[in-house]
């Protein structure tokens, strides 16, 4: 019998954390060139492990809902717009995460057309 010691989940879960934020780079690298630019190669790298932690800190744990909130968090500039008013006030409900997802990314739509 195969047996797997929490410390090998631990691994394996690191593992998939790193591979995650791996694509999220190279995603935003692509879909935000002059902000990655701007930022530098070790902000760009900073910010999206910091948004990729705060997602799954909210429950936002299926990789689509993650690259949303990685999305916000270049669209905003900021690694803490989560924590406005508006964007607190929707990550607290206990609705479920997608529809959490779903709610936030209307409500940055709007606020960015706002701005």
């Amino acid at each position: 019998m195969l047996i797997i010691r929490d410390v090998q989940m631990e691994a394996f879960a690191q593992a998939g954390r790193q591979r995650l934020i791996k694509r999220m780079i190279d995603r935003v690298q692509r879909i935000w060139p002059e902000e990655c630019q701007r930022f530098g190669d070790k902000a760009t790298r900073n910010m999206v492990d910091s948004a990729v932690t705060r997602a799954f800190h909210y429950e936002l744990t299926t990789e689509y809902d993650v690259v949303r909130f990685v999305d916000l968090v270049f669209a905003f500039e900021s690694t803490e717009f989560d924590s406005s008013d508006w964007a607190s006030e929707i990550l607290k409900q206990s609705t479920n995460p997608r529809r959490r997802m779903n709610m936030l990314w209307e409500k940055a739509s709007e606020q960015l057309k706002d701005a």
